[in-house]
């Protein structure tokens, strides 16, 4: 499956490196699992979507231009079944902010919605399960961040690396 995506509703190579989202990791993330049927649980995905804007003070998206994005990628709604087939992953950033932390005092997001294969685990990881460990890091505790799917992931791409298998 070729990756599908949309900027700004528009099919596009990227965004502007002065974007906060590439510069800063100023923006919100969503992962949806799509089935045949469509996305699903999009309305929750959505929910906490608009409430990571709300809490960081970036504007949110219209639910309606979000839904028929992630509709338009995903071509929803052409199915019955219920086993995810797809992953659809929306990106809002604060936009181009210019040099400096300090966020622009009118903030132009971008949005990137774009489809992903489903990952391809191991088949044996249904039936006999996956092995778990400890990481060395562990992560900050920073109650102003908490419960938001901000873009900044550095915390779980130092834990991620400190093994080395696909699993």
């Amino acid at each position: 499956m070729a990756i599908k995506a949309l900027i700004n509703g528009k099919v596009r190579a990227g965004v502007a490196v002065d974007d906060r989202g590439l510069q800063y990791g100023d923006g919100v993330f969503e992962t949806i699992a799509v089935a045949e049927a469509g996305p699903l649980c999009l309305d929750e995905h959505l929910s906490r979507l608009r409430e990571g804007c709300e809490r960081l003070s970036i504007p949110p998206p219209a639910l309606p231009v979000l839904r028929a994005e992630v509709a338009l990628v995903s071509d929803s709604g052409s199915g019955s079944g219920s086993s995810p087939g797809a992953v659809v992953k929306i990106i809002l950033t604060r936009g181009k902010g210019g040099r400096g932390y300090a966020p622009p005092a009118e903030a132009r997001p971008n949005r990137i919605v774009a489809l992903y294969p489903w990952p391809a685990y191991p088949p044996e990881h249904a039936t006999a399960g996956v092995r778990l460990r400890f990481c060395r890091r562990r992560y900050g505790i920073n109650p102003a961040l908490a419960g938001i799917k901000h873009l900044n992931r550095l915390e779980q791409i130092l834990a991620r690396a400190e093994w080395q298998d696909q699993a």
